[in-house]
C-alpha cells in the first residue's frame, strides 16, 4: 500500500502488518516521531483520504478526500488503503545514554526523588516540560517527566510515584542504590512554555505532574512574570503535595505568584483548599478567556479540567496545554527473571546493571545505552565485543565463541564474547570489564 504525504510529496510503501511511522523508517522517509508508543504526540498528524485502523487490531474508519479529516498519531495508525496523510517528517530515533543513580530521596513513602547522572558526561538538552524514557529490563520502557530546569549539565532529576504492582517502581523503593545503571531515550514530547509575558496562566498538577511544572516554573523564573501565575497542586490527600515548600517559596519570591494546595480528601491536619483542582479553578477565576492553562497529572483531573475550563470557563481551546502520560500497564506474566551485575571500565568508573535473564551481555549493554562495539552484528566474527568476565564463567559458551577467542590476540580464560554470553544467575557474583570509557565502549584506538 502506498503513503502520500501531502505536505511534501514523499511517498512510501507500507505493509498492513507496520504502523506508518515504522514504514516510514524503513522507507528512509522519516515521519517527525519520538516515543514510537502513542504517549509523546510528535507523530500527531492528518488522514485524508483512505482506510485505516488506531492499533494493528482496531476498527477499520475510512476517511474521503471530500469529508473532514481524522486526527491520528502515525505510531499508533496501520494502512488498510493506500493513504493520503499529512505529516511533519525529519524526525530521528531518540538516542540511548547511559544513567547513573546518583541519589535517591525520598520526601513522602510514595515519592521518589532521583537524580541521575550521565555515564558520558555530555550535557543532555532539553526543553523544560519534556519527559524521558528509562530502558528498564528487555524491551520494557518507563516514561517519566524532567523535574530539571534547562541548563548545560549531565544531570536530571525525575519525580517517580510508586505504583501498585510496578516492577520497576518496586525495585527503585526498596532495591535501588547510587551506582545503578539503565539507559535513558530523551527529551521526548512537545509540552513546553509558549505564553507572552502579558498573559495570565493558571498551572495545575496532581500528584508527580508537578515535576515538569517545576522544570517549566525555574528554567523560565515565572515568579517575576508581569502577569500572575496561579498554580493549583494536589491530589487525593495531602501527601500528594510532597515539596509543598519549593512552591510557597515560588509564591514568596514574586508578588504575582501564587500558591494553591489541594486535595479532595486530605486525611490528617489540613489548611489548604478541599475539593478538585478543576472546581478550585473555577471558584477562583469566573472566567479564563484571557488565560493559558498548562494542565499535568492525572489522566482523569486533564480530561476533567479541560472540558470544565473549556465549556464552562471560556478558555480557548488552542490555550489548554497539557502532558498526560496514560500507559497501559505492562504484561509481566512469566517475564523473566532479573540479575544482577557490575559493569567496570578502566579507573573508578563502575556501576551495577540489571538485566533479564536469558539474554545476551551484548543486549543488555545496548539497551542500556553502552554501545559496545560489536562490528559484525552480533554473528561471532569479528570479536569487537570481547569484555573480561571476573571470576572466570566459562559455562554456556559454545563452539563457535569458544573458536573465535582461541583466535584473537592475548587470550585467556576471563574473556568472553559479549554477543554469544547469555545472562544467568552466574552472572551475578562477577564482575564485567568493558573497555574504553561510558561514551565509547570500544576496544579500538581512535
Amino acid at each position: 500500500m502506498k503513503i502520500v504525504n501531502e505536505l511534501n510529496g514523499v511517498e512510501f510503501e507500507a505493509r498492513g502488518d507496520v504502523d506508518i511511522v515504522s514504514a516510514s523508517i524503513q522507507a528512509h522517509h522519516v515521519l517527525s516521531h519520538s516515543c514510537r508508543r502513542g504517549i509523546c504526540g510528535q507523530c500527531a498528524g492528518l488522514v485524508r483520504d483512505g482506510a485505516f485502523s488506531n492499533g494493528i487490531d482496531g476498527e477499520t474508519q475510512i476517511v474521503s478526500r471530500d469529508g473532514n479529516p481524522v486526527s491520528v498519531l502515525m505510531c499508533q495508525t496501520f494502512a488498510r488503503s493506500d493513504l493520503l496523510v499529512e505529516c511533519n517528517d525529519y524526525g530521528t530515533e531518540p538516542l540511548t545514554r547511559a544513567v547513573q543513580v546518583r541519589s535517591i530521596a525520598f520526601p513522602t513513602p510514595e515519592v521518589a526523588l532521583v537524580e541521575l547522572d550521565f555515564m558520558d558526561g555530555q550535557a543532555f538538552e532539553f526543553q523544560a516540560g519534556q519527559f524521558v524514557s528509562i530502558r528498564w529490563a528487555g524491551d520494557r520502557q518507563k516514561y517519566f517527566s524532567i523535574a530539571s530546569k534547562e541548563r548545560d549539565s549531565s544531570s536530571i532529576q525525575l519525580h517517580i510515584r510508586r505504583q501498585v504492582q510496578g516492577e520497576f517502581t518496586g525495585w527503585l523503593f526498596e532495591a535501588a542504590r547510587a551506582g545503578d545503571v539503565f539507559g535513558l531515550e530523551g527529551p521526548l514530547g512537545k509540552f513546553t512554555w509558549t505564553t507572552p509575558d502579558e498573559r495570565p496562566v493558571v498551572l495545575m498538577a496532581t500528584g508527580t505532574g508537578f515535576s515538569p511544572i517545576q522544570s517549566i516554573v525555574e528554567t523560565h523564573e515565572l515568579w517575576r512574570r508581569r502577569s500572575p501565575v496561579y498554580l493549583y497542586w494536589g491530589g487525593q490527600t495531602e501527601h500528594d503535595v510532597y515539596c509543598p515548600d519549593l512552591a510557597r517559596h515560588w509564591s514568596e519570591m514574586g508578588e504575582n505568584f501564587h500558591f494553591i494546595p489541594v486535595a479532595a480528601a486530605p486525611i490528617g491536619e489540613w489548611s489548604g483548599r478541599i475539593g478538585y483542582l478543576q472546581d478550585c479553578v473555577a471558584q477562583d477565576h469566573p472566567s479564563l478567556a484571557s488565560f493559558d492553562v498548562y494542565a499535568c497529572g492525572s489522566p482523569i483531573m486533564i480530561a476533567h479540567a479541560q472540558q470544565k475550563l473549556i465549556r464552562d470557563l471560556g478558555l480557548p481551546s488552542e490555550r489548554f496545554f497539557t502532558d498526560s502520560f496514560n500507559v497501559k500497564p505492562p504484561q509481566t506474566d512469566g517475564a523473566p527473571s532479573l540479575v544482577d551485575f557490575v559493569v567496570k571500565f578502566k579507573g573508578a568508573v563502575e556501576g551495577r546493571l540489571h538485566a533479564e535473564s536469558g539474554c545476551t551481555l551484548l543486549q543488555a549493554l545496548m539497551r542500556a545505552g553502552l554501545n559496545l562495539d560489536h562490528y559484525c552484528g552480533g554473528g561471532a566474527v569479528c570479536g569487537t565485543c570481547r569484555v573480561r568476565v571476573e571470576p572466570a564463567l566459562l559455562s554456556g559458551m559454545n563452539e563457535d565463541e569458544k573458536d573465535l577467542l582461541e583466535c584473537l590476540p592475548s587470550p585467556c580464560d576471563e574473556h568472553r564474547l559479549a554477543c554469544q554470553f547469555e545472562l544467568t544467575r552466574d552472572v551475578e557474583s562477577r564482575t564485567v570489564y568493558l573497555p574504553g570509557t561510558p561514551g565509547r565502549v570500544s576496544a579500538l584506538k581512535d
